[in-house]
């Protein structure tokens, strides 16, 4: 593989081509589709954590906090991994009334943070799947939890959602 930097853009379908779908020789369903680039540019394709297991279970988890007091850390969403799986972490969204700080909790350690502020959205994703490395796995009995804190002087609305795939072990 070479080392040149991948070209970021848009990609666009050609609706006057039909892709079609298919099947391939254990039933998973296939779709079709074509990709067209300059010749002297490569295409480069990152394929990024895919499920782990045809017999992994989507999960996502969605709750809300509401009228979240000034400067109390509040739980907003929390997601306990099942016994016999391993819970594999895709992506944390978190979104609010007020400018807060948002963290990711595996237990009782903090995993990742984030902030909104005035002038941007008051909205943020933590994205674990990454073309950087695997995303992070954890083990049954593992609760993990999105918390909040903002410190502005009325109550305000907050919600998350926690992504990811239960595999059996």
């Amino acid at each position: 593989m070479s080392n040149e930097t991948p070209v970021l853009g848009p990609l666009f379908m050609d609706r006057d081509s039909p892709l079609g779908n298919s099947e391939d020789v254990d039933l998973r369903r296939a779709l079709h589709v074509k990709v067209k680039n300059k010749s002297s540019e490569p295409i480069l394709v990152s394929i990024v954590n895919p499920p782990p297991s045809v017999s992994a279970t989507a999960i996502n988890a969605y709750a809300e906090a509401l009228s979240v007091a000034s400067s109390v850390l509040t739980t907003v969403v929390t997601f306990t991994v099942p016994v016999a799986t391993v819970f594999t972490l895709g992506r944390v969204e978190a979104s609010g009334d007020n400018i807060a700080k948002f963290w990711v909790y595996s237990d009782a350690t903090i995993i990742a943070q984030r902030r909104t502020y005035f002038g941007g959205d008051l909205n943020t994703n933590f994205e674990f799947e990454s073309s950087q490395g695997p995303a992070p796995s954890f083990p049954a009995g593992t609760v993990m939890s999105l918390k909040t804190e903002h410190n502005r002087p009325m109550a305000g609305d907050f919600d998350g959602r926690i992504q990811g795939f239960l595999t059996p072990i």
